[in-house]
């Protein structure tokens, strides 16, 4: 599955100017045909897959697929949605069966791809695990990982962020030396720092992914992670501004939309959020 062929990486970008060479990587992907035959389905699912095992890419699709659903590994699936275009609510189906779009006619086809554009988008990381672990804390999104449970540094080598190499490569020989000692790599991962590199997908309708900006892009959020999230954003941008749109047209109910002593503070985060991104600027 080396040629996608429903799948498509729309942009790249590398958030730390100061890597020299870059390590860190923000790509926006297009899974906007992921619903749309069995075929495209095993390509999203084993694409998303892939990953926990450190491959790129799936070379046998049909094995992984039967292997996911035998063992009951159903994370993948969440990035196979289906979209209720009448008013913008989006359906994850790993609750549902899956709606195939086969024999829909062209219309309906084109109005699904239209709203996936408008209401979900997917990103594949590449960041240190402590800015990892920041984005993840939002949870309404799905999320598939590398696991270093089963991919050791031979096979997807260790990166570490630019502060703190000398602990970094301790860290990395007493890992490898406990491998040698015969312990397993979810053992012997257990010494390695939050500095480690990680790569993992995220996907999310628009309402996870304006929460998640209007805190990440924020000031006080940490730097390392607001360059992910600036670098996320610029991609938007350029390749799938309508989810842009939708989102400020969500903003004002994104307010409301918790509990009310909360709301004080939503209110100024809002104000904050459309005066420095989505009014006429640069961001």
């Amino acid at each position: 599955m080396e040629k996608l062929k429903y799948i498509r990486k729309l942009g790249e970008s590398f958030p730390y100017g100061y890597e020299k060479p870059p390590i860190a990587k923000v790509e926006l992907w297009d899974f906007s045909r992921a619903n749309e035959n069995d075929e495209a389905r095993k390509e999203a699912v084993c694409l998303v897959a892939s990953i926990s095992y450190g491959n790129e890419y799936c070379k046998d699709p049909d094995r992984l697929w039967n292997l996911l659903i035998e063992r009951g590994h159903e994370s993948p699936f969440e990035f196979v949605r289906s979209v209720y275009v009448a008013d913008g609510r989006n359906m994850n189906l790993r609750n549902e069966e899956f709606l195939s779009l086969d024999a829909c006619c062209e219309e309906a086809k084109r109005d699904e791809l239209t709203a996936y554009e408008k209401y979900i988008t997917t990103f594949k990381l590449k960041v240190p695990i402590f800015v990892a672990r920041q984005i993840q804390r939002h949870r309404s999104f799905s999320y598939m990982e590398m696991s270093r449970r089963y991919v050791k540094g031979e096979k997807v080598r260790f990166e570490f962020w630019c502060w703190g190499n000398s602990l970094a490569n301790m860290a990395k020989a007493y890992y490898n030396s406990l491998i040698d000692k015969g312990a397993k790599p979810e053992v012997a991962r257990t010494n390695l720092p939050l500095s480690l590199y990680t790569q993992f997908w995220m996907q999310g309708d628009y309402r996870a992914w304006l929460n998640f900006f209007i805190h990440r892009l924020h000031p006080e959020a940490q730097e390392e992670t607001r360059l992910v999230a600036e670098a996320m954003w610029r991609l938007l941008k350029e390749h799938q501004p309508e989810i842009i749109e939708t989102m400020a047209d969500y903003l004002d109910e994104w307010i409301n939309d918790c509990n009310p002593i909360f709301r004080p503070a939503r209110e100024k985060k809002a104000e904050w959020f459309r005066e420095e991104w989505l009014e006429d600027k640069d961001g």
